[in-house]
């Protein structure tokens, strides 16, 4: 027990109480330990054996999850505890019941279930559609025509996986959760409209610095490739691959530097609203660049090519910079770069998160615990907060990236759909051992964030096959694509929003909640 995270934590005024408490918890099978608590109070904890919900078993569910109160240990005073502390038998049959457990879970903001709908329903519902494209597209060769039946396969489990998650989330109580008071907070210190400027100033200045990459990898790309016939050629040709790592390397720290200064400027009283709000913001940012990326390569990648032939000398005069650039149809320029990034955001990327989401906390775990001799109970609390929220809104964006580059390489969906599955097991079992219980309110709002991204993934794709190499043309079918693509997702969020829950299923579920806050409190 002294090695575990509390599912729940309660409050006893004499310890005689607590140890009553716990000798009938250990009778239904319940793990407790006693501490002592503030104010003289007395703190039991309690731990649940796992459940199995359904078909899924609840790998987190092992501790009900019902408290983030580790973070909060010994600082009791912020427990909304009232003033009496008696305990009664009906609490044990409460915390074991398996319908109940969800309650107590979502009192306290449970991930669990966001990261279950992620990595079991999306892989089971997508994966199929995509095998299909990938199998017809190797069969019948790579046509526009496959392209676009295997982009349009994935539009039913689309709506499958929307009334799923859908349905989940509203399946949940959403009750009232322990907040913590920001000690560093200052009300009215920047304005809404002062915050939205810095972040849309942000954003194109971190478009700007990938533009001017973007150009520099492309002369690195020509110049490298058949500008230069020296001795040394064999080995000037790996030079793009190394240039690329480096300007990303570069780019990603200054777009780390630029986020963690920018974007935290909500000013919120509580901490897991500022939490929540800074990871939407985040998304945003993170999306709009990242998409931006895939736009430029489809778009302007081989324009821009063709206008440094057309009005830079130096290249013009070197006859092999022209073949470089119109090489067959089959394998143009753009198509180069496309496959580059596909295989980034589904690879490279889904990995780099698995090895810091896992790894790292894993290593930096044992090396603590072998150089500490504190109780390990002590040192679950200086365990790192897991910020959910964000974890999954990576995972959100990688499969809307594999979605847009399928048309150009359709592994890019199977493999990151398995990546992603990879990556919430390891986000399940960081959770579960390395970290303290998230404080993250808004874990669910990642449902909403796939519902526009897929949406937008799938209209980008059809830009994607629909493209040529004329860069007023490509301009044109941006901004046509860009209209359409918002009429819809603001109407189909419009029309969920609108039919999701009806009042009369509110009522029962502010009913349930009130009688469930009776039982909890007794």
């Amino acid at each position: 027990m002294s090695e575990l995270q509390p599912d729940w934590v309660y409050v006893y005024e004499k310890p005689e109480q607590a140890e009553k408490a716990s000798e009938l918890l250990k009778d239904e099978g319940i793990s407790s330990i006693i501490r002592p608590g503030n104010n003289k109070t007395t703190l039991l904890l309690l731990r649940v054996p796992g459940y199995v919900q359904g078909s899924r078993q609840f790998e987190c569910a092992r501790r009900v999850s019902a408290c983030n109160l580790s973070a909060r240990i010994p600082n009791v005073d912020k427990f909304p505890v009232p003033s009496s502390h008696s305990f009664k038998p009906e609490l044990v049959d409460y915390l074991v019941s398996d319908s109940q457990r969800r309650v107590i879970a979502k009192e306290f903001g449970d991930d669990v279930d966001s990261i279950f709908l992620l990595s079991n329903v999306i892989l089971k519902e997508m994966m199929i559609p995509a095998l299909v494209g990938l199998v017809t597209s190797l069969i019948f060769s790579n046509s526009y025509q496959v392209k676009l039946t295997y982009m349009w396969s994935m539009i039913p489990s689309v709506v499958r996986v929307y009334y799923v998650w859908h349905k989940a989330y509203y399946e949940h109580v959403r009750s009232p959760v322990v907040l913590t008071k920001r000690a560093e907070y200052k009300s009215g210190d920047k304005t809404r409209p002062t915050i939205r400027t810095i972040y849309i100033v942000t954003v194109i200045a971190l478009l700007a610095l990938y533009l001017v990459g973007f150009i520099l990898l492309l002369a690195l790309d020509i110049f490298c490739s058949d500008i230069y016939q020296g001795p040394l050629a064999g080995i000037v040709k790996l030079i793009p691959v190394g240039g690329n790592t480096v300007l990303c390397a570069i780019y990603g720290i200054v777009y780390n530097l630029v986020i963690s200064k920018f974007v935290d400027l909500e000013d919120y009283e509580w901490e897991e609203e500022q939490t929540l709000a800074v990871s939407k913001r985040k998304f945003t940012i993170q999306a709009f660049i990242g998409f931006s990326q895939i736009f430029l390569s489809i778009y302007f990648y081989k324009p821009m090519a063709d206008f440094l032939v057309a009005h830079i000398p130096f290249v013009a005069s070197y006859a092999p910079v022209n073949l470089f650039i119109n090489k067959a149809p089959t394998v143009t320029l753009t198509t180069v770069r496309l496959m580059g990034q596909a295989k980034y955001f589904s690879v490279r990327q889904p990995l780099i998160g698995i090895l810091t989401g896992l790894g790292i906390p894993t290593g930096w775990y044992f090396y603590t615990s072998a150089k500490s001799n504190e109780d390990k109970f002590v040192k679950e609390q200086t365990k790192p907060v897991l910020n959910v929220q964000d974890q999954l809104q990576s995972l959100v964006l990688i499969l809307g990236y594999a979605i847009i580059l399928s048309p150009v390489w359709p592994l890019a969906c199977p493999i990151s759909l398995l990546f992603i599955w990879a990556r919430t097991k390891a986000l399940l079992y960081n959770l579960n051992n390395y970290t303290r219980r998230p404080t993250d309110l808004g874990s669910d709002d990642s449902l909403r964030y796939l519902k526009a991204v897929i949406p937008v993934a799938v209209f980008l794709s059809y830009s994607l096959v629909s493209m040529d190499g004329d860069l007023k043309s490509n301009a044109k079918t941006v901004a046509t694509h860009a209209f359409y693509l918002a009429a819809a997702v603001t109407g189909a969020l419009m029309v969920i929003d609108k039919i999701s829950v009806t009042p009369v299923v509110k009522s029962k579920l502010v009913e349930y909640n009130d009688e469930a806050q009776d039982k909890l409190w007794l």
